[in-house]
């Protein structure tokens, strides 16, 4: 993995609370997602790694959809670590 998608993931890893829309569409770029659209929000589930990344494209009630939008991003931090591991891992067997 290069050191840059590697960089984003721990740079987002450190404060799940606080990421940006811009910051995920960059994930999303960087990686190959699958999307689709749910009620509320828009999932985005990885093919690889098996990860959610949901961001909000409605807002009714405040509060509501941030606690959505923070489970997903806490999973998805959680699951961040996963493939930080994988990818090192793959990187160690080349060498």
């Amino acid at each position: 993995m290069p050191p840059d998608k590697i960089k984003l993931l721990e740079e987002l890893r450190s404060r799940p609370n606080n990421v940006r829309a811009s910051e995920l569409r960059k994930l999303m770029s960087i990686f190959d997602f699958e999307s689709r659209d749910a009620k509320h929000c828009r999932l985005y589930k990885h093919k690889k790694y098996r990860f959610l990344i949901v961001t909000v494209t409605e807002h009714k009630e405040k509060g509501q959809e941030n606690k959505i939008f923070e489970r997903y991003i806490k999973k998805c931090i959680a699951s961040i670590d996963e493939v930080i591991r994988m990818e090192k891992g793959e990187e160690d067997d080349v060498r």
